[in-house]
């Protein structure tokens, strides 16, 4: 357990952490910026990366799934900011040159689909996640992991 004060003030704390890269976003109401910390199982356990600072205080944050992030530009998290009169996009990038796949920074990534059904479920049912990969020379594949091994189980389906 760590403990570190973040801020002083008394908004809420939107917390948004992403288990593929162990980084913690804060992003606090009312705020004008979104502080990251990566996350280690060591101590300090916690490493203040940076911030992002906005003109505006903030309403609310959505965080953009990972399919819709831009890898050719090696963004590897956009938020959308509501502020009082408009939405914002803001996105965190790795600077990297080279126009390559950059595996180290997208492992593949919760899909958004369902492993079991809800009935399966119910009854006790346990499956891993379907993960999909970032690499878009793979054009959305989709596989289980079973015991760390992947398993390709669904091609790409096309959006239509």
């Amino acid at each position: 357990l760590s403990e570190v004060q973040i801020d002083i003030a008394s908004g809420m704390l939107l917390p948004f952490f992403d288990p593929d890269t162990s980084l913690l976003y804060l992003a606090g109401k009312g705020d004008t910026n979104i502080r990251y910390f990566e996350i280690e199982d060591a101590d300090p356990f916690q490493y203040y990366l940076a911030q992002f600072l906005g003109k505006d205080p903030q309403r609310g944050v959505g965080y953009v799934p990972k399919r819709g992030l831009d890898v050719s530009n090696c963004e590897i998290t956009r938020f959308l900011r509501l502020s009082q009169s408009h939405i914002e996009p803001v996105s965190f990038s790795v600077p990297r040159k080279g126009d390559q796949f950059q595996s180290d920074i997208y492992p593949d990534t919760f899909s958004g689909r369902p492993s079991l059904s809800a009935e399966d479920w119910f009854q006790g049912a346990n499956a891993a996640p379907k993960m999909m990969s970032m690499n878009p020379s793979d054009n959305g594949l989709v596989r289980a992991v079973v015991k760390g091994e992947d398993q390709a189980i669904e091609a790409p389906t096309p959006a239509g």
